[in-house]
C-alpha cells in the first residue's frame, strides 16, 4: 500500500511539471505584452505597448435585443487606443484601435 502511494504521488509530481512548460507557452491576451519588441528604427528590444486611451463610436441602430415590439437600441462600439513607444529611441508609432467591445442603450417598449 505505502509502495503504491509512493509511485501515484511521484507520478503527480512529474505530470505537473510537465504540464508547466505548456502552460507557460500560452499566448498572452492583447494589451499584455510580456516582453518588449524590436525597434524598426534604433534595432533594439526596446518597443513597447503603450495605452493613449479609450473612446467609443456610434451609435448604430439596432432593432431590440430584448425583444420590445416598437422602439430600438442604440449601439455604441468602444475600442483602445495605442501607441508603440520605444524606450531608447525616439520612436513613436502613429495611435492604432483596438476593439474593446458594444455598449447598448435600450429605447424599446411596448
Amino acid at each position: 500500500m505505502k509502495k503504491k502511494l509512493t509511485s501515484v504521488l511521484v507520478l503527480c509530481a512529474m505530470a505537473f511539471t510537465l504540464a508547466l512548460p505548456v502552460s507557460a507557452a500560452q499566448p498572452a491576451a492583447i494589451g499584455i505584452q510580456p516582453r518588449a519588441q524590436e525597434c524598426g528604427k534604433c534595432g533594439r528590444m526596446t518597443l513597447n505597448t503603450v495605452k493613449v486611451g479609450d473612446g467609443e463610436t456610434g451609435p448604430t441602430i439596432r432593432k431590440c435585443k430584448h425583444g420590445y415590439v416598437y422602439g430600438q437600441d442604440k449601439v455604441f462600439a468602444k475600442y483602445i487606443t495605442y501607441k508603440y513607444k520605444c524606450g531608447h529611441c525616439s520612436y513613436i508609432s502613429s495611435p492604432f484601435n483596438v476593439s474593446a467591445g458594444e455598449r447598448f442603450e435600450c429605447h424599446g417598449y411596448n
